[in-house]
């Protein structure tokens, strides 16, 4: 079993630590293990069992910065406008007895990005990565391979204006299939209305918990779909348009070209999706169940 486990002083995070339990087949606890990634508020993704026997998982975050290390400043090649205190996500990858606990193989990628995603598909490994370039807070994907000695070989790498955000992916002998989110910032008013002081007095905040806060966002999410060959090549691509928010968060691949993801949609209402792959053009045709 693997876990997190993050200790507060108040509200300030004094130590966050990787959890890594052995449970025999009655459900019994056998060994525990805990090691710190020097990482802030690290999150590890699911694992995966490698043809070696060998148990791989990915843990990112923030790294610490040293009290003499200035914060990061981007400078626009073009304006020379500066961009302070940028932060980018850190990952480690592990590769761990499954018998003993013990860390046989870990390596770490300071600018890649936050790993989302590990998958195995026969003796080889496959994840997906989550970065930003020139201090921006909209994000790209890329989809990795991941080698015996935990080295990286980049397969494709998005590079959209807009944020994209890749939550779980589908390996088969034809390729690859991803889901997640595209992200586009619309500004629902061009300027903030000004308050007069007696509505700033009594003033409400909205309520959360109704469905028209989504409405007013500045940022509309759709849900993404996208299909590479086993090169890494896009094949094809589909946005799931929706108003309010629509994203995917899990993949599951049915067979015979046939997937089922499941995510939100409507705002925050649980949703699902059965989509086929057409051979010909690779493009997913998308067969909606909204509940």
């Amino acid at each position: 079993m693997l876990s997190q486990e993050t200790d507060y002083v108040g509200s300030n995070v004094r130590d966050s630590s990787i959890v890594l339990s052995l449970v025999s087949s009655a459900g019994t606890g056998v060994k525990t293990i805990r090691f710190t990634v020097p990482l802030i508020l690290p999150t590890a993704t699911s694992a995966v069992l490698r043809s070696s026997g060998d148990i791989v998982f990915g843990v990112s975050g923030r790294p610490y910065a040293g009290p003499e290390e200035k914060s990061p400043i981007w400078t626009n090649p073009k304006t020379g406008t500066k961009k302070f205190s940028c932060t980018y996500e850190s990952s480690y990858i592990f590769s761990i007895d499954p018998k003993t606990l013990d860390i046989r193989k870990q390596a770490f990628f300071p600018e890649n990005g936050k790993i989302t995603r590990l998958k195995q598909f026969g003796d080889r490994t496959y994840g997906t990565f989550l970065f930003s370039h020139d201090c921006r807070i909209e994000t790209n994907v890329r989809l990795v391979e991941v080698s015996e000695e935990l080295e990286l070989t980049t397969l494709f790498e998005s590079a959209n204006v807009n944020s994209i955000r890749v939550s779980d992916f589908a390996i088969s002998s034809d390729g690859f299939v991803l889901v997640g989110v595209a992200s586009t910032f619309l500004p629902v008013a061009l300027v903030n209305k000004t308050m007069t002081l007696e509505e700033l007095k009594n003033y409400k905040g909205p309520d959360l918990l109704d469905d028209s806060v989504w409405d007013k966002y500045d940022q509309t999410s759709n849900a993404l779909i996208l299909v590479l060959s086993r090169d890494g090549k896009l094949q094809g691509d589909k946005i799931l348009y929706d108003v309010r928010n629509r994203a995917f968060s899990s993949l599951a691949d049915l067979g015979f070209g046939h997937f089922m993801a499941v995510g939100s949609a409507l705002g925050n209402n649980g949703w699902i999706v059965k989509f086929e792959m057409k051979a010909q053009s690779k493009r997913p045709a998308a067969f909606e169940r909204v509940h």
